[in-house]
C-alpha cells in the first residue's frame, strides 16, 4: 500500500518561530496591527499606545521592546504647557507617511 499524503500543516523552524519566537510573534502582531488600521480607517489613523496594545494583543512591555523596530509608524505628543517629561503620550500611526506629516518632518 502507498502511504497517503498527509494534510497536516508542515512544522518546521520558520513555522515554529512564527507561533513561539516573541521576537517574530510581536512584531507581526504588531505589523497586522498597523494593517487593520490602515484598512478599516485609512492611512492617517492613529491609536494611542493604551489602544494600540488592545488592538495588536500584546502588553505594553512587549510593545516597549519592539517600539524601536517601528519608530516611523510613532509620534511622541507632549501636552500643551505641561514641562513633565512623563505625561507623553505616543500615538501609532497607521502609515509611516502619515507620521511623517505629524511630526511636521
Amino acid at each position: 500500500m502507498a502511504a497517503k499524503k498527509s494534510s497536516a500543516p508542515v512544522r518546521n523552524v520558520a513555522s515554529f518561530k512564527a507561533n513561539h519566537d516573541p521576537d517574530t510573534v510581536i512584531p507581526n502582531k504588531i505589523r497586522a496591527a498597523l494593517a487593520k488600521m490602515e484598512a478599516d480607517h485609512g492611512p492617517e489613523h492613529y491609536e494611542y499606545d493604551g489602544d494600540f496594545v488592545r488592538l495588536a494583543g500584546v502588553g505594553l512591555s512587549a510593545l516597549a521592546l519592539h517600539r524601536d523596530t517601528f519608530k516611523d509608524h510613532i509620534v511622541e505628543a507632549k501636552p500643551v504647557g505641561l514641562g513633565n517629561a512623563r505625561s507623553v503620550k505616543r500615538a501609532w500611526f497607521a502609515t509611516t507617511k502619515a507620521a511623517k506629516a505629524a511630526r511636521g518632518a
